[in-house]
């Protein structure tokens, strides 16, 4: 029923917006589109490195995602709260990999290209000073 749904009014989409490309049909389900990533805060201590918000098709935000440093590499974890037992639950988290390796790829890319041009500028600024 709801993949029919979503089928119907992606045909519908379709009629009214010919032409354009404002989404793609992939396995009669939406796929959304990364469209904006902002770094909310930066961490130099600890195992957080930065915490981030990213947006899907200029619609839908999500944020408190933040880029963890494990021993040997960089990973995003979802936004999560505390349940009663104490354990982390994920409030929202990609149900297929593709998905999470789309988002983590986009989001880690995003970081790494951030801070590679903060310590550009800093680098710049102690050759000034």
């Amino acid at each position: 029923m709801i993949n029919q749904n979503l089928r119907e009014r992606s045909e519908i989409h379709k009629k009214r917006h010919h032409g354009t490309n404002t989404f793609t049909l992939q396995k009669r389900m939406i796929i959304m589109k990364i469209t904006d990533i902002k770094i909310r805060k930066l961490y130099s201590t600890g195992n957080v490195r930065a915490i981030l918000s990213i947006t899907f098709d200029n619609c839908f935000a999500v944020h408190e995602l933040r880029i963890i440093q494990n021993e040997d590499k960089l990973f995003v974890s979802m936004p999560s709260r505390i349940d009663e037992t104490g354990a982390f639950r994920d409030i929202l988290h990609p149900i297929n990999p593709e998905t999470r390796e789309y988002i983590e790829a986009a989001v880690i890319g995003f970081y790494d290209n951030y801070v590679n041009a903060l310590n550009g500028v800093i680098s710049d600024f102690k050759n000034k000073a």
